[in-house]
């Protein structure tokens, strides 16, 4: 622990430790340092925990608005497209979601070159209707997406899942009726909700990872009355790492 001054006896000894402090949970920097020098108008807030939002800091004492955590925003995300697909959440509509997501934002990190991407309720609605979802789906579009930033669901979640404000006090009501006063912002990190790298096709037995850049390679059709998912093979296909040679593929 270090070395100090025992008064007792007018000695320097080994200090016996007392006390232990742990890493902070929460905490800010103001003012920020960007571009080295201090940035006054802007303030750096650290959370050691990603998925927990520290209510009563980021409202009472920073007053600042905040995006979702990560993990909040995709799963929100995979909620929001299952919920407003419902019967027709097809692989094909699944599919060309992702493609016209994708597209959108590398379109706007070209119009923005080096600057964080967002999406809105209205990017995210140009989406689904480009991808051919249809009308009566749509019109469930603006409700679904509300909630993915109504508060008291939010707050509902983390109790659900034990991640509470413990400075909150709350009295002579329970935790649910407490709603955080925390400012939300109704957008998404774009990385959150986009693949960026490959598209995952899962169920129970496999789990297929695509290049996102070679979606085309992969389709789904009835074969012998059994629903297929096909998937074009290329002349570099391994086994565990084991090249297949050519022209040994049954018909």
């Amino acid at each position: 622990p270090g070395l100090g001054f025992d008064d007792t006896v007018g000695e320097i000894h080994t200090l016996k430790q007392i006390f232990a402090v742990e890493l902070p949970e929460n905490g800010f920097l103001f003012p920020e340092f960007n571009e080295r020098s201090a940035d006054d108008n802007a303030v750096l807030y650290s959370s050691r925990r990603t998925d927990y939002m520290q209510d009563a800091l980021l409202s009472n004492v920073l007053d600042v608005t905040m995006t979702l955590p990560a993990k909040q925003q995709k799963d929100g995300f995979t909620e929001l497209v299952t919920d407003v697909l419902g019967e027709e959440s097809n692989f094909e509509t699944i599919l060309s979601i992702q493609e016209n997501l994708r597209e959108t934002i590398r379109d706007k990190k070209n119009e923005a070159v080096g600057e964080t991407v967002f999406l809105d309720k209205n990017t995210m609605r140009n989406v689904f209707e480009k991808s051919g979802v249809s009308d009566e789906r749509l019109n469930r579009f603006d409700k679904k997406y509300d909630e993915q930033f109504d508060m008291k669901k939010i707050r509902d979640r983390q109790i659900d899942s034990e991640i509470v404000d413990e400075t909150m006090e709350v009295s002579g009501t329970g935790r649910r009726e407490a709603a955080p006063m925390v400012k939300i912002d109704e957008k998404l990190f774009a990385d959150n909700v986009a693949p960026v790298r490959n598209i995952e096709v899962r169920n129970s037995n496999m789990v297929l990872r695509v290049n996102t850049k070679h979606t085309d390679i992969i389709d789904t059709r009835v074969i012998d009355g059994r629903k297929c998912l096909v998937i074009e093979l290329t002349d570099d296909m391994t086994v565990n790492g084991i090249p297949v040679a050519e022209g040994t593929v049954s018909k």
